[in-house]
């Protein structure tokens, strides 16, 4: 009777290249759904905010603006004919987390960043430039789109696959 043997070099690498293909699919399939929570997370918050600044602008009969980067954002108040950018929370200057990025579409086109101007102005009588928000995660398939009407309300917010973001 032999005594008991064990595992063959090749036996346990078959094994350790099984078990890393498996993490590693593990892995990128929770990347995407974690890309997926960011998105819809930021998308949120900007709606929010974008609410608060329509009301503000409105109750304080203020002329504020939104100026969008592909790494953030920010807010900015016309005063005595020139545009300043707002430092007090919440609507100070807002970075995308890592990895995200952010496009402004304004009439289907996406919106240059100016450095002292706004894009999207949201007047105090209520109204506002119509605009299309894309937020993305490269290599997520999906965006986060956000389109707005002249009343500055969000008509249509949500997750979308990466090639029907444009509606």
């Amino acid at each position: 009777m032999r005594g008991a043997r064990g595992f063959t070099l090749l036996e346990l690498l078959v094994v350790l290249v099984v078990i890393g293909v498996l993490v590693s699919m593990a892995a990128l399939s929770v990347r995407g759904v974690g890309a997926e929570r960011h998105l819809a997370e930021e998308g949120r918050r900007f709606e929010a905010l974008l609410g608060l600044a329509a009301q503000e602008a409105v109750l304080n009969t203020l002329e504020l603006g939104i100026a969008v980067e592909a790494a953030g954002y920010r807010f900015m108040v016309l005063e005595e004919g020139d545009w300043r950018e707002v430092n007090d929370p919440p609507l100070a200057r807002r970075a995308l987390p890592d990895g995200m990025e952010a496009e402004l579409r304004l009439d289907g086109q996406p919106a240059r960043p100016v450095e002292d101007a706004p894009q999207v102005v949201l007047y105090s009588s209520g109204e506002a430039t119509p605009f299309e928000l894309h937020l993305w995660v490269p290599g997520a398939g999906q965006r986060y789109v956000l389109r707005t009407g002249v009343t500055g309300r969000v008509a249509e917010a949500g997750l979308r696959e990466d090639a029907a973001a444009a509606w």
